[in-house]
């Protein structure tokens, strides 16, 4: 959150984006369907379609990633029925 977090406020504010930040497991630990932290993203669309928010698309990113402001907007030339991934190796 320290170096994070402003980055992604500033993108956001640029391109007129929404950011929800969780910072709390999305299940309780004492619950029988409870998952580590890494295995949680899962459950983000499912706590998404529970709330009251009007959400579109949804970019997922760890608290490890710096976005740069100037960055173009992530979700142009997202097609919203599908699925898309951004990865770190070439092919």
């Amino acid at each position: 959150m320290k170096y994070a977090y402003h980055t992604w406020e500033m993108y956001c504010h640029r391109h007129d984006l929404g950011l929800i930040l969780f910072d709390e497991d999305l299940i309780s630990p004492d619950h029988p369907k409870y998952k580590n932290p890494f295995w949680q993203k899962l459950l983000i669309p499912r706590v998404l379609n529970e709330s009251n928010l009007s959400v579109s698309d949804v970019c997922h990113l760890d608290t490890d990633i710096l976005i740069n402001p100037y960055a173009p907007n992530i979700f142009d030339g997202h097609d919203s029925r599908k699925v898309g991934l951004i990865s770190q190796m070439k092919r």
